[in-house]
Parts: C-alpha cells; sequence; structure tokens
C-alpha cells in the first residue's frame, strides 16, 4: 500500500548535512505518530531521484536538500501528467526555493519538528516550470557567465579530499567565497542577441556586446542565497524576468541586494532589465550554464544559444 508523504534526502547537501537526517526524521515521525503514512529515502550522490518510481505513488514530496536537490527533483517531476506537492527541508547552500516558501525561516528560527508539522499541514501554490531548449527544466533561475563560472569551478572541486573535509568543519561558502574572488574577472569572450516578446507582445531584438558577465533568468524573488535582481515576481504568471549583468560594478551590486532595502532595480536604474514570456539567447562561443543550482556539462552546445519557456506549474507548500 503506498503511503503519503516521501521524504528525499540528498546526504550530500550543505557539507553532507543530509547525512545524519535519515535517522532524526525517522525518530520524529515515531514521536509524531506519523510513520505508517510517510517513507524515507537518500537520493543518489548527485542529487537525483533514487528511482522515477519514487514520485508515482506518494501525493507529496518532502526534498531535504538544496535548490540543486529540488532541480532534480523538478526535472523528473515537470514530465509528469500528474505531479505531487512538492516541499522543502533546507539543508543547502542557497536555499532560493525554501526562502520563497518560508520554510527557511521556520527551519532556521524553529527547527526540524515545526518545519515537518508545517509541511504536511501547509498549504500550496503554484510555481512555474520553465523549459531549456525543451530539455531542462528551472523554476528559480537560469543564467550563464560568471556566477554559473563560479558554480561550475566549485562543482569540479567539492569530492576532492581537502573539499570534503572542509565541508565538513566549515560547510561550503568559505571555498565558494574564495572561488568567487578567483573568477572576479571572467567576463564573456563573445557578443549576445537577444530575442524575446515584451509585455504588449511586441518582438524585440536586444545586442549585447563582447564582455557581458553574465545573463541571468529569474522567475522568484530570491537568488543566490536571498539576492533581490527584480520587483515584478509572480511565481504563476508564466514569465521570468531577464537581466544583462555587463559590468563587475552591477554584478556586486546584484549580490549586495541581499543587504539592501531595495532590489536591484532600483539600486541601478540603467541596469538592462526585462519581463518576457519566451526567450532566445544566440551566442557563438563557450561559456558555463547553470540552472537552480546545477550545473549540465557541454550545455549548450557552443553556437546552440538557448530558448526558454514555460513548460507546466508544481504545487509548492508554503509554511
Amino acid at each position: 500500500m503506498s503511503k503519503e508523504t516521501l521524504f528525499l534526502i540528498n546526504p550530500v547537501s550543505g557539507g553532507r548535512a543530509g547525512l545524519g537526517l535519515k535517522e532524526r526524521l525517522a525518530a520524529l515521525l515515531r514521536e509524531l505518530d506519523i510513520q505508517d503514512r510517510c517513507d524515507i529515502a537518500y537520493t543518489t550522490a548527485d542529487g537525483s531521484l533514487l528511482c522515477q518510481n519514487d514520485c508515482n505513488s506518494h501525493e507529496t514530496i518532502i526534498a531535504a536538500g538544496g535548490d540543486g536537490t529540488a532541480a532534480r527533483i523538478v526535472q523528473e517531476l515537470a514530465r509528469r501528467e500528474k505531479k505531487p506537492r512538492l516541499g522543502i527541508i533546507p539543508i543547502g547552500t542557497g536555499n532560493d526555493l525554501a526562502r520563497v516558501s518560508g520554510a527557511y525561516r521556520l527551519y532556521k528560527k524553529k527547527g526540524l519538528k515545526a518545519l515537518v508539522e508545517a509541511l504536511l499541514a501547509g498549504s500550496t501554490q503554484h510555481l512555474d516550470v520553465f523549459s531549456v531548449n525543451d530539455e531542462l527544466f528551472f523554476t528559480n533561475y537560469c543564467g550563464i557567465g560568471l556566477d554559473a563560472k563560479i558554480s561550475n569551478d566549485y562543482n569540479l572541486r567539492r569530492d576532492t579530499p581537502f573539499m570534503r573535509a572542509a565541508a565538513l568543519f566549515f560547510g561550503g561558502r568559505p571555498a565558494y567565497a574564495g572561488l568567487t574572488f578567483r573568477n572576479l574577472f571572467y567576463h564573456m569572450p563573445f557578443a549576445l542577441e537577444l530575442h524575446y516578446a515584451d509585455t504588449d507582445t511586441q518582438h524585440r531584438t536586444l545586442q549585447i556586446g563582447q564582455g557581458a558577465r553574465q545573463v541571468l533568468v529569474t522567475s522568484i524573488p530570491s537568488y543566490a542565497a536571498g539576492a533581490r535582481p527584480s520587483d515584478r515576481y509572480l511565481m504563476d504568471d508564466g514569465r521570468f524576468e531577464v537581466t544583462v549583468i555587463e559590468t563587475l560594478w552591477q554584478w556586486f551590486m546584484l549580490h549586495m541586494t541581499r543587504f539592501a532595502p531595495l532590489p536591484l532595480p532600483q539600486l541601478l536604474p540603467s541596469l538592462t532589465q526585462f519581463q518576457t514570456e519566451t526567450l532566445t539567447i544566440n551566442f557563438s562561443g563557450a561559456t558555463c550554464f547553470q540552472a537552480d543550482g546545477e550545473l549540465y556539462e557541454g550545455f549548450p552546445a557552443p553556437g546552440s544559444g538557448l530558448t526558454i519557456k514555460a513548460a507546466a506549474q508544481l504545487d509548492l507548500i508554503f509554511v
């Protein structure tokens, strides 16, 4: 007989914080006397599902991990006609989806028990899912350029013995900060051409010269652990925000919005930013790409470009 809820834990999230969570969850579910209604499982080391059938028979999936863990689950759920509700236990690095749903705040303030009780009783809101080249899916953000380059370098090193040992003592943030400084002067060595439809459905073309830092596509009001690229978000309207970061100063100000009372466009009124429901980015060279904290090696192929559009919706549990 199938159970209502699957707790799916990524054991390597947040400096391997997930390793001891399975036992804590099992004890908590016994304390709440709901162990017969729930399953608990680990993801594989890369954050993917144990098997596709894990999603078939549960009404709710509660992912314990970061944005990358949720992203791997979204890759599977977006292709399904019947989709379970999705909740988050935030033990990752950025935790942007959990920040939006209230799970991050509750977990930090009141702990695991309060969060689990709230997730099991919480209401849901629709969350847009977008596709990239009809191959990949994301809910939070995707982008090319500097931040993706930093994430790529971190990903290449995270399983080395030194990085694994450091993560156990300090988490992933110090190493990530070091790689940020190492890559500060990265820029995309090619021009870009952006094709999109603006809010009055007029088709536009935007030329971006060689040397831009990054192009960022966002659909929720939190990016890279709480930064605020825009203030025009509706998470269920099929639209997303596109931000072109051309200078190091713009990139710095983007990440400073974690601490500023204003979103990025109010700090930088001349910033290139627009809202759309479909976007094509053409470029001739190779750069790094990321979506919801996940990196996809060799994607897109050099010169192939990116096409982004609405694909589906999920029900995200808010607490």
